[in-house]
């Protein structure tokens, strides 16, 4: 073992402790840059955009989806009723 991670510090922490707080430390760092750069940048917005347009389209096709279902439905049962009056 290297002498470094023999030698501790007085009740708390040893060299590898704060080598991993320092490894966090810098991963955070590099998360809240990162997400900065995001946030300031114009190349999400085009993103947000489609998923907007693409969330219009699948609420659209939703409602129709039920006027549609409920014309059919009403359509069968014209049908049904017209083949019934003849059968009887």
């Amino acid at each position: 073992m290297p002498i470094a991670t023999k030698m501790r510090y007085p009740g708390w922490a040893r060299t590898d402790d704060l080598w991993r707080v320092n490894h966090v430390n810098t991963i955070l760092v590099k998360l809240y840059v990162r997400f900065q750069q995001l946030g300031m940048g114009e190349d999400g917005q085009d993103m947000v955009e489609y998923a907007l347009v693409a969330g219009l389209i699948c609420f659209g096709a939703t409602t129709c989806t039920k006027f549609l279902a409920q014309g059919l439905s009403t359509a069968f049962q014209n049908i049904s009723t017209m083949v019934g009056s003849y059968t009887s």
